[in-house]
């Protein structure tokens, strides 16, 4: 009983162990999807800025 009792102790502490390391890495990996998603963001809205850019452009130019 005492063995099998320790077996689960060991096992237990284990698991532990393992949840501690994968709540870690899930901690690491949401912040760098947070700072990608930002980037993401921040690019398509410079994009738009260059495309009315652009367009302006185009418009003086056609003006011309």
């Amino acid at each position: 009983y005492e063995a099998a009792l320790s077996g689960k102790e060991a096992l237990l502490a284990e698991l532990r162990s393992q949840n501690l390391t994968k709540s870690t890495e899930n901690h690491r990996l949401r912040r760098s999807i947070k700072k990608i998603t930002q980037e993401l963001s921040d690019l398509q809205q410079e994009r738009e800025r260059l495309e009315k850019d652009l367009e302006e452009a185009h418009r003086e130019k056609s003006k011309g």
